[in-house]
């Protein structure tokens, strides 16, 4: 589930100049400040994934006393796993659709496929899902899906803010 996100993200979301959402939209953006700052960083690969992670260990420390170790471990491994496969696929020049709808239809149903895999094998990616199971443990109110919704309107938002606004609904 990892490799098939990645895979997507790498070769069809980014490369039509689309991006992510959540924890990995947040990475995404701190990434493009890192570039701006140390253009240098860019012959490492990929950093979203690197700082993807590091976004993650601070959750996974939490969700190892509060959800379990058998839970906490699978979502570690695969959050690892996403940084990695994310830090080490490499992103083309020229995506593999030239039409922006094409790329986020086929991008979303692939990326939503392997987070789904993911899921259903009884762990997490990390990131919203972990800050929502943890806010709803103290707000009953709050739901993952509440929680992911607001972090992904903050994301888009700054995106809003400093991107082309297709390329933002787009992604």
């Amino acid at each position: 589930g990892s490799l098939l996100f990645s895979v997507s993200m790498n070769c069809i979301i980014l490369p039509s100049g689309m991006y992510s959402g959540g924890f990995l939209g947040i990475a995404q953006l701190l990434r493009m400040v890192l570039l701006s700052v140390f253009p240098s960083l860019q012959s490492v690969g990929d950093v979203a994934g690197i700082i993807y992670f590091l976004l993650n260990v601070p959750l996974l420390i939490l969700a190892w006393s509060r959800f379990g170790h058998l839970f906490s471990a699978k979502t570690a491994l695969c959050v690892a796993c996403y940084s990695i496969f994310l830090a080490l696929i490499p992103i083309p020049q020229s995506g593999l659709f030239d039409e922006h709808l094409t790329a986020c239809v086929i991008g979303g149903l692939a990326c939503g496929a392997g987070a789904g895999l993911t899921l259903t094998s009884g762990c997490s990616g990390g990131g919203e899902e972990i800050l929502g199971l943890l806010c709803l443990q103290k707000h009953p109110l709050l739901s993952v899906g509440r929680i992911s919704m607001a972090l992904n309107f903050a994301v888009y938002g700054v995106g809003f803010l400093f991107f082309d606004r297709q390329v933002v609904v787009y992604s």
